[in-house]
């Protein structure tokens, strides 16, 4: 019986020291799974066992692996991000990506929206800046599409 309680102590230590350096409170990830803070506050300080359930979607919003949160594995951490350099990414982007993770899939959209809307604004603000040259290279492309209709039909 005493393992299990260490067990627990050290998987609660885990989920406590990965939602620091996200910079999350425990209100933020409980949010995120869909459950009441102090619910959440009992799974952190070890009062409440972990279903299977709990510890995938814990997983999930803390981006590391199931095997991660119960044995403390390093070799066993998710690498989801490390193509884009996670190591490069700051405690906010971090944060940003995890509330992104937890809404649905209406809120995704409006941010995917929003996102897409001011890189656009930004890419062209940036390319109005260097030059004409992508103006250039878009009439270019759009007019080979328009010659390419027009003899097509």
């Amino acid at each position: 019986m005493s393992d299990d309680k260490e067990i627990y102590q050290q998987f609660s230590a885990r989920v406590q020291k990965l939602r620091k350096e996200m910079n999350l409170t425990q209100r933020d990830v409980a949010r995120m799974l869909g459950m009441l803070p102090m619910t959440y506050g009992r799974y952190e300080n070890a009062k409440h066992k972990v279903t299977l359930g709990i510890l995938h979607r814990m997983a999930e919003v803390l981006n590391v692996s199931e095997e991660y949160l119960v044995t403390g594995n390093a070799s066993s951490q998710k690498d989801g991000y490390a193509k884009i350099g996670i190591d490069t990414l700051s405690a906010s982007d971090m944060h940003l990506i995890t509330m992104y993770r937890g809404l649905d899939e209406r809120g995704r959209t409006i941010i995917n929206n929003i996102l897409e809307h001011e890189y656009r604004k930004v890419r062209k603000e940036k390319n109005s800046d260097d030059g004409n040259e992508l103006e250039m290279y878009t009439t270019s492309i759009s007019e080979e599409k328009t010659h390419d209709d027009a003899s097509n039909q």
